[in-house]
Parts: C-alpha cells; sequence; structure tokens
C-alpha cells in the first residue's frame, strides 16, 4: 500500500496548529477565495522560476500579463496593485542580479524531493508516510562547482530579527540539505513594496498665458483636467524607484551553512510531528493553537469554522475541497 506523503508545507501546517493541519490535510478543505498572500507568493515564484531557467524579462512580464489578464475585473483594485507590484518586484530582481552575471548556474529549478521517512534514532522507515518535498533549486559555483541548495524568500520586512531568524535554524532547508547531501544554502530574499496604489492622481493641462505687451507669462497656469486612480504604468515606475533606494536592504542575498546538527535536529522534529498525527488520528482530536488565530492584522482562514463548532452552514459556504499536497503538482507558468 502506499504510504501518506507528509509534506514540507504539511509539517509547517502542523507546527503552526494542529487544528488547521486537520481542515487541510484530514477533511481537505481550503477557502472558495485563495488568500491574496499566497496567491502573490505563488505568482513571484513561478515568475523567478521562469528567469531562472534562462527566459528573460520581457517573457516573464508577459506572464505576468497573462496570469493577471482579469485584473481590470476586480472593483477593488487589488488584483491590479498586486500585478504592478510583482513587475516592479521582477525588474528590479533582473536589475539587481543580470543572469550572465551570476556567480552560479542552476542545475536543478523547483526539483522535487521523496524519501522514506526515517527515524534518525533507530533508522527504520515509518510504515504511515514517507517525506516529500519540492525545492526552489540547486545552484552550482562557477569558480569552485560546489553545489548549494538554492531558496527565494519574500518577506514584508528584512530587519535583524528577519536575518537572525533565517540564519539561526531554518527545518526546512536542512530537511531538503540532508535528502540532497547539501552543506549549504543561498537565500535571496526579496521585500515586498511598502508603497500602496494611489487611490487619486490629479492631471493638468498646463496653459501659456501672456502679458498686456504681448511677452509670454514666466510661469504657465495649471487647469485640472482630471482626477483618477494612479495608472498601471505610473504606480510600476514608483516602484521601481522605490528598490532604486536602499537596495542592499530589499534585495538581499544570503549564504549560510547547514551543519549535520542542523539536519539531525529537523529529521527528529519531522519524526517526532509524524508520531504526533498519528496519536491525534486516533484520539480524533486536533489541538487548536489559539496563539495562530491572528498573524499580522490577518486571521486564519479557518477563525470561522473553527469558533463555530464546525458550522456545516460556514463550511458549506465558505470552504471547499481540493486535493492535499497540491503544491506538489506541475503548475508550469505561461509564457
Amino acid at each position: 500500500m502506499e504510504k501518506e506523503l507528509l509534506t514540507q508545507s504539511g509539517l509547517k501546517l502542523y507546527l503552526t496548529c494542529s487544528k488547521k493541519w486537520d481542515y487541510r490535510q484530514e477533511q481537505s478543505l481550503v477557502p472558495l477565495e485563495e488568500a491574496p498572500a499566497l496567491r502573490f507568493g505563488s505568482s513571484y515564484h513561478d515568475i523567478l522560476e521562469l528567469r531562472n531557467t534562462g527566459h528573460d524579462l520581457k517573457e516573464c512580464i508577459f506572464s505576468l500579463e497573462e496570469t493577471y489578464a482579469d485584473r481590470e475585473m476586480d472593483e477593488s483594485g487589488k488584483m491590479i496593485s498586486e500585478f504592478c507590484c510583482l513587475v516592479g518586484m521582477t525588474v528590479a530582481y533582473f536589475n539587481r542580479y543580470p543572469l550572465e552575471d551570476e556567480e552560479f548556474t542552476f542545475e536543478k529549478v523547483e526539483s522535487k524531493i521523496k524519501a522514506p521517512l526515517i527515524n534518525p534514532d533507530t533508522q527504520r522507515a515509518s510504515r504511515s508516510f514517507d517525506f516529500s518535498g519540492k525545492c526552489d533549486g540547486v545552484v552550482k559555483d562557477k569558480e569552485t562547482g560546489k553545489l548549494s541548495l538554492y531558496e527565494l524568500k519574500t518577506s514584508s520586512q528584512i530587519d535583524r530579527a528577519y536575518i537572525l531568524k533565517v540564519a539561526s535554524f531554518d527545518v526546512q532547508c536542512a530537511i531538503y540539505t540532508h535528502h540532497l547531501n547539501l552543506d549549504s544554502v543561498i537565500y535571496d530574499v526579496v521585500k515586498k513594496p511598502t508603497i500602496k496604489r494611489k487611490k487619486s492622481v490629479k492631471v493638468y493641462d498646463e496653459i501659456q498665458e501672456f502679458k498686456k505687451d504681448g511677452e509670454p507669462k514666466k510661469n504657465k497656469t495649471k487647469i485640472l483636467k482630471e482626477e483618477r486612480p494612479e495608472s498601471e504604468e505610473e504606480y510600476i515606475k514608483r516602484i521601481a524607484s522605490w528598490y532604486e533606494i536602499d537596495t542592499d536592504d530589499k534585495l538581499c542575498r544570503l549564504s549560510l551553512v547547514v551543519t549535520e546538527q542542523d539536519k539531525l535536529r529537523a529529521m527528529r522534529t519531522l519524526w517526532s510531528v509524524s508520531q504526533k498525527i498519528l496519536h491525534d488520528r486516533r484520539d480524533s482530536f486536533f489541538i487548536q493553537n489559539a496563539g495562530s488565530c491572528e498573524k499580522w492584522g490577518r486571521f486564519c482562514e479557518y477563525y470561522d469554522i473553527c469558533t463555530s463548532h464546525e458550522s456545516e452552514i460556514i463550511k458549506q459556504n465558505q470552504f471547499k475541497t481540493r486535493e492535499i499536497n497540491s503544491e506538489l503538482t506541475d503548475k508550469k507558468p505561461v509564457f
């Protein structure tokens, strides 16, 4: 019998809240509308996948155009803002890291990993789970030939606390480097634009007036022509200018070593979670982590159903079912 897959996304989900794991992995529930943050991150990964497989900026922008083809149908304007931010981030990344100038080449891009889930203390394989995941890439140093794991991350804030968090211990990368027999990671961290699209832009016509003697006045008269939302072109241009200021703080590249102790700790975490999942299933009880209900001003996508004692009305009106581990599917960006 084929074993169930425990993925990196599933591991993160369970560690965040085991009840959230229950809704997504046990009951296969997802919100009817995808969270904007998830859509945004997924779209940017798709674009850089194109870049890392040799496609140029024009092809990447075309892919975004296709993905957000219906953005003007969104009356809230959020889809247009997302599109502009993604274009601005893509242009900034291309300018910061020209592919021909990179110190490494991509040996693998969006590479799948599947392996038995091993108890690191007994070296015995789980009878219930295999591990599976998908890494952003594996790169090879042009000078030394050394292979490293490559990971792309986007963040609303890149500060000392964020860097220390990444540098101290990353379970995902420790697991991936263990299975790929690597000992280093190259992180590209891209800060999301913090400037918002302007809701109102005043456009003026300039009229040249003349003095009594027929000489033109020094300053032209401005007459309001129209007042409208900021155009896509204007917003993208502002984002590009935003990235040109303090660029090092907005596009960061980190090179970190992963030790054998890091890998062992990560594999023990993975094994422990697999056993806790089996325990929760036997008890038919997944614990709610109240500390994860709200984050960055947004409530968990399962908050309504979780706090309503799993109301069938909420389940039917706000959720749909989707296959688990859908992040492993071979969805390809358009270009």
